[in-house]
């Protein structure tokens, strides 16, 4: 049988329906899309050396950085276990006055995160909120 509701419908309405509709699949899309973006972990270590923590994101643009801790009061210089640390080549990114994101590898070119209007600087920012949500 023939639903009369959904065939006599005014036009608003039914838009206002699917933007409500199109709003719920994004959050879903969101929801479920972020749910393996990033992943937080240590490196392995062998032969006694110390492990490692770093950020990987496992989507476009694709990247591991490592997250190192700073010393307290000393302009931000990353605490001893954590040496040797390279904060002077490529990509550095301060989370906060504890913690930086640095030894950045980009597994996409430069060419691409141009041609997709990627601003690494934005993206680190998101590791950034995303290593600070894990602290709460």
């Amino acid at each position: 049988m023939l639903n009369t509701q959904e065939v006599h419908r005014p036009d608003a309405h039914r838009a206002k329906e699917n933007n409500r509709n199109q709003s719920k699949n994004k959050l879903l899309k969101n929801h479920f899309s972020s749910r393996d973006e990033w992943v937080v972990g240590y490196g392995a270590s062998f032969g006694g050396g110390v492990s490692r923590e770093y950020i990987v994101h496992t989507r476009f643009p694709r990247f591991i950085a490592r997250i190192v801790l700073l010393s307290e009061g000393e302009n931000g210089k990353p605490k001893d276990i954590e040496l040797p640390v390279d904060t002077k080549l490529g990509s550095v990114h301060k989370v906060d006055d504890n913690m930086l994101l640095c030894e950045v590898v980009w597994m996409e070119s430069p060419d691409a995160l141009a041609r997709k209007n990627v601003s690494p600087k934005a993206v680190l920012s998101q590791a950034a909120e995303v290593v600070l949500s894990m602290d709460d």
